[in-house]
């Protein structure tokens, strides 16, 4: 079964949405303008970046990476809300004021290389690679997409796309999911590290 990777809230996370606004948390509605500051950036990067020679079929349908735009941030925001998939990640949900403050703390990285996961034209998650010395990659899929093998695929064709070596992933030590994600892409266990989790360091030589 795929799973999000357990250390994802490491990874910076998509540009805020232009004009897209704040979720109301009892009606799912969007009222709040995010900041202009947030927007203005998000229209910078919203570049369409598919893989070489386009999408790849993954069980029948066609999974395509490309750069982050401000119509993915609140699907992406409601995918790591999903209590389920934050628990098996180990990681603490942002409120959406939160999530914006995230962005704009990280807005200006150029070290980021991010992308959004596209299966037959729906946004089913995100990935990146991350990090000034030593660099990480971390994903999310939404849990309504997880067991049809849209991680690793995702995950192989970013490995395409990032040449450097070596990098890090780290996932917690009881997402058997994601620990094989990173298994079927060539990462080998290093370590294990004990923080408020048990962690499994993975390597990409």
């Amino acid at each position: 079964m795929d799973g999000p990777v357990s250390r994802h809230h490491r990874l910076p996370a998509p540009a805020s949405p232009v004009g897209v606004t704040r979720p109301d948390a009892a009606a799912g509605a969007y009222r709040q303008p995010a900041p202009a500051s947030i927007r203005s950036w998000a229209c910078a990067r919203a570049a369409p970046c598919p893989l070489r020679g386009g999408g790849r079929r993954v069980g029948g349908v066609e999974l395509v990476l490309r750069e982050t735009t401000p119509e993915d941030l609140p699907i992406l925001f409601e995918h790591q809300r999903d209590p389920v998939a934050a628990a098996m990640a180990a990681f603490a949900s942002r409120d959406w004021d939160a999530f914006v403050a995230h962005e704009a703390m990280i807005r200006s990285n150029p070290a980021l290389i991010r992308r959004t996961i596209v299966v037959d034209g729906e946004v089913v998650g995100s990935l990146g690679c991350f990090g000034d010395e030593q660099r990480e990659v971390g994903y999310w899929v939404g849990r309504a997409h997880w067991g049809r093998g849209i991680a690793t695929a995702a995950l192989a064709a970013f490995l395409g796309e990032v040449t450097e070596r070596p990098l890090l992933a780290h996932v917690a030590a009881t997402n058997t999911g994601s620990a094989k994600v990173l298994e079927h892409c060539g990462f080998v266990e290093v370590a294990r590290e004990q923080t408020d989790i048990e962690e499994i360091v993975y390597r990409l030589a």
